[in-house]
């Protein structure tokens, strides 16, 4: 029969994309509400260069953060 209390450990993880960087973090969250930081990784991209003089996103900054985001989904997916 199934225990009425299983111990669940969820891992989380949390993406802050901001105008100059953005930044990863990972937290294991135990049942009992106390969490662990497993990563917490920041990366400067200047996703807002040249944005407020032209009020767009530039080309080059949009990939520097596409490949910012997809190494942090990468390791994301090892935890």
């Amino acid at each position: 029969m199934p225990s009425l209390n299983p111990v669940r450990i969820k891992k989380v993880a949390f993406l802050d994309i901001g105008t100059n960087s953005i930044r990863l973090l990972i937290v294991r969250i135990s049942i009992n509400r106390t969490w662990k930081i497993l990563t917490d990784q920041k990366t400067v991209v200047r996703l807002g260069e040249g944005e407020f003089e032209k009020n767009r996103l530039n080309a080059d900054a949009i990939k520097r953060a596409e490949n910012v985001l997809t190494r942090f989904i990468q390791n994301a997916r090892e935890f």
